[in-house]
């Protein structure tokens, strides 16, 4: 890690990464309370705020914040200057990224989420190019234990594509707590 990459975690980060300094491959702040890290990322309180820095997101996509004694109240992404807490309440809020094929493909769609209760339902969409499923949220047993459903199949041409969830309707306050949506290719295609 360099200076400058440091700089621009810092931009990004603002007052969670004041006051740290590196030292080997993670930041430290001997006046605040540490957790334990995992490769690739770093934690640490101050008074009743703890920061996560993920510098290399894992390739499961699960970032696992072990060592908590107490519930979590909200939880936003840092390098978002509005504070938006990671609750999908608004049906006008969506997620949206590219994505990139190759060859000509099928593939097989399916999203993982868990709800926070068995109130939330609802249903959403997901777009790829000009592909459009549609799926409808079951809650799950608890907000720890997460399912993954299939949404059904897609068949694409090399490309870049925009992948949308959108939602069509919240019910119970919340949609869902997504945690990805896979492409698995179809054998044979």
């Amino acid at each position: 890690m360099t200076v400058r990459s440091i700089r621009k975690i810092r931009r990004y980060c603002g007052k969670s990464a004041s006051g740290l300094r590196l030292t080997g491959a993670a930041f430290t702040q001997p006046s605040e309370r540490r957790f334990p890290s995992k490769p690739g990322a770093n934690r640490h309180a101050k008074g009743n705020t703890l920061y996560l820095h993920a510098f290399d997101w894992p390739r499961d996509g699960k970032l696992v914040v072990g060592g908590l004694q107490s519930a979590i109240a909200t939880a936003y992404l840092l390098a978002d200057p509005k504070r938006k807490q990671l609750k999908w309440k608004n049906p006008q809020d969506w997620v949206g990224w590219k994505v990139r094929v190759n060859e000509a493909a099928e593939f097989e769609i399916s999203a993982k989420y868990t709800t926070g209760s068995s109130g939330n339902r609802g249903s959403y969409t997901v777009t790829i190019g000009d592909q459009v499923l549609k799926a409808t949220v079951e809650p799950t047993p608890s907000e720890n234990q997460s399912t993954t459903v299939s949404l059904g199949r897609i068949k694409l041409a090399p490309g870049q594509y925009e992948l949308a969830v959108k939602p069509v309707e919240i019910k119970g306050g919340e949609l869902m707590r997504l945690f990805h949506v896979a492409l698995t290719p179809v054998g044979g295609s």
